[in-house]
């Protein structure tokens, strides 16, 4: 069996991979006909990671293998692999045996990929929750938000509304609410069957967006009547890295 990918822009998946190691300390990947994909879950169970890189997000995608073929990363051993990748740089993904990385720039060099000797999981069934308010906004909008969050609570509180969508906090250091208004500038799309609200924890979430602001311009909330945050963040070449939150419960 053997895998060949070519992504034009090392330093995207630089962004990506320093992004999901908010979460996750060791991320597993399946290498399949129609692309790269991943769901998995950290050891809190609290945040699970959708990963979905489509074969059209490549350069060059070549798979030869009669089934999915299955690594697991450590994820701070590789972003110090990648930490240094230069702009304009391409990163080329090679699996014969074991999984290689080769940076493509000025000058070339091919790295073993840093593999994890865990047993990890990738999950095949979606999660099941019934989504009744959904919107995108600007992934500014959130990072400031969470910020500001963050410095006043350890709780973040979303609540669609049909006005728009309401970030807020509460303390013994005060109180806090960010509005993003429907039809504004801020807010792409705004669908709501119901008002809705959940409570998540802060703090992991707002490195996570402030991660993400780097590979993203926007990023759609959406609320259940019951179970996880959903933000979904897409990529610029296609495909979407999505993040459950489980709700804190009363």
């Amino acid at each position: 069996m053997s895998f060949v990918a070519t992504y034009d822009d090392a330093r995207e998946i630089f962004y990506l991979i320093d992004m999901i190691s908010t979460v996750l300390e060791e991320l597993p990947l399946a290498f399949r006909q129609d692309g790269v994909f991943t769901r998995t879950v950290d050891p809190s169970r609290v945040y699970l990671v959708e990963l979905e890189l489509p074969s059209g997000a490549f350069e060059e995608y070549s798979f030869n293998s009669e089934s999915e073929i299955k690594v697991g990363l450590d994820l701070s051993e590789l972003k110090k692999m990648l930490r240094q990748v230069k702009k304009g740089s391409r990163l080329r993904m090679i699996y014969e045996e074991t999984l290689k990385f080769q940076i493509v720039g000025r000058f070339s060099k091919t790295l073993k990929a840093p593999l994890t000797a865990a047993v990890l999981e990738i999950i095949e069934k979606k999660v099941s929750a019934n989504y009744v308010y959904r919107t995108k906004i600007a992934i500014d909008a959130l990072r400031d938000a969470m910020k500001d969050v963050e410095t006043v609570g350890e709780r973040a509180t979303f609540s669609g509304t049909k006005e728009g969508l309401k970030i807020s906090t509460s303390s013994d250091r005060g109180d806090y609410e960010c509005f993003i208004e429907a039809g504004s500038e801020y807010m792409l799309e705004h669908d709501i069957e119901q008002e809705a609200s959940v409570t998540v924890a802060a703090e992991e979430l707002s490195k996570f967006v402030s991660k993400a602001y780097r590979v993203c311009d926007f990023v759609e909330v959406a609320i259940p009547d019951k179970g996880p945050l959903r933000l979904r963040f897409e990529l610029p070449k296609g495909g979407s890295v999505t993040l459950y939150v489980a709700p804190i419960l009363e």
